[in-house]
């Protein structure tokens, strides 16, 4: 962890702490051949956090080095969230909506998630 935060110490701003935490992220992941990232309990919080573990998600995918996504909640909303992502008959908010009924707003049916879930689209294409 010291070497994360070395990295990201130079950063002035969210968004560049963001892009060289996702960096060093994807270097340590590809470099040691890490077969499950866990990015957890410690990523909840405010909506910097949301979009730096978007980022970082977004990232390693990007970089072939994620080939899934696992979420911490029910199988049904999952679902429906896969087939948006693989290009399935719905839309983002109706993969969206079980979220708003089952979990706190803030955990799931934010902004973040929304942007993430369309960033992830973008990547699986």
């Amino acid at each position: 962890m010291n070497e994360l935060k070395a990295h990201s110490v130079t950063a002035k701003t969210h968004e560049e702490i963001s892009m060289k935490a996702s960096e060093f992220l994807v270097n340590l992941v590809k470099h040691q051949q890490k077969k499950v990232i866990l990015i957890g309990e410690s990523s909840h919080g405010t909506s910097e956090f949301y979009e730096t573990r978007a980022m970082i998600t977004k990232r390693l995918i990007e970089s072939k080095q994620c080939f899934a996504v696992m979420l911490e909640a029910d199988t049904p909303p999952c679902v429906l969230l896969h087939r948006f992502v693989n290009g399935g008959d719905l839309t983002l908010m109706d993969a969206m909506q079980p979220f708003a009924h089952r979990f706190p707003s803030w955990m799931w049916a934010n902004e973040e998630m929304k942007s993430f879930m369309v960033s992830t689209c973008a990547c699986h294409m």
